[in-house]
């Protein structure tokens, strides 16, 4: 990579995307090029040229001369003369397309909310991890270009993170809501519902330019401290139970129950005896 410096102004003559292979999106820290530059976007890569916010050019993969006769976008660019060589100045933001990026997700706090079948109150905490591919650029830039700056995975993963923990927790909730399930069954059943989320959130990332590639719960579960969370187990239980036994269940119930009686004393012989 040539640089040509004088007077603090840097010169790029070969523009390449630097950033390491795990970085999604990567702005060229560079700004001022010589028309004469070569261009070189890997596969799978785009190069986003960008000139006071806006979006002026995308080039796809390969080596590219930067002339003005190759693209007629860069005599509207020319800004200043350094070395006798003329350059423009602009922003260039590469992304990689093909790559996808791992994003944690997790309620935080718990989501307060009831369960559908019992009617008792409780609380689910989850936690997770989702992927995401670039689909359109353009349109993703647009959109965090005024919330994220640098590009750096960290940022874009707090980005990700403060968008759409709220819409993944809203969503779970609603499906719970609507599942007619018990909680207790539901949580059993991860793989079920982590794909029944994704088709719920997936177009939410397709109005910003992603694909969602995939969701996933790791763990979905009612608090440890829950005040309610015996309850929900006790009846849980007793459901399944009876689901086993099927038309047997009501009979044994009562035959333990009147086993249950003449072992007491106290409940008197008549009882006992009936």
């Amino acid at each position: 990579m040539g640089i040509f410096s004088k007077k603090s102004v840097h010169i790029l003559n070969t523009i390449k995307n630097e950033a390491e292979q795990n970085i999604l999106l990567w702005k060229c820290p560079v700004e001022d090029f010589n028309t004469n530059s070569v261009l070189i976007v890997n596969p799978s890569e785009q190069a986003l040229f960008y000139k006071n916010g806006n979006l002026v050019d995308v080039i796809g993969e390969g080596r590219h001369e930067l002339t003005t006769e190759n693209y007629p976008f860069l005599s509207d660019l020319r800004n200043l003369l350094s070395g006798g060589e003329s350059t423009y100045n602009c922003k260039i933001i590469f992304v990689r397309k093909n790559m996808s990026m791992e994003i944690l997700w997790g309620t935080g706090g718990p989501i307060q909310l009831r369960d559908p079948i019992q009617g008792i109150m409780t609380s689910i905490l989850g936690r997770g991890s989702y992927k995401i591919k670039i689909d359109n650029a353009p349109l993703f830039i647009n959109t965090v270009l005024g919330h994220v700056d640098s590009f750096e995975p960290d940022d874009l993963s707090k980005y990700f993170s403060n968008q759409f923990a709220q819409i993944i927790k809203s969503t779970i909730s609603k499906l719970i809501l609507a599942s007619n399930e018990e909680i207790l069954g539901i949580c059993a059943k991860l793989d079920d519902f982590s794909s029944a989320i994704s088709s719920s959130i997936k177009d939410v990332f397709s109005n910003i330019g992603l694909i969602l590639d995939n969701f996933s719960i790791s763990s979905l579960e009612i608090p440890e401290d829950d005040p309610n969370r015996q309850k929900l187990e006790f009846a849980y239980a007793q459901k399944r139970e009876k689901g086993i036994m099927g038309d047997d269940y009501n009979l044994i119930k009562s035959m333990e129950i009147m086993q249950n009686l003449s072992k007491n004393e106290g409940a008197g012989g008549g009882v006992a005896s009936a």
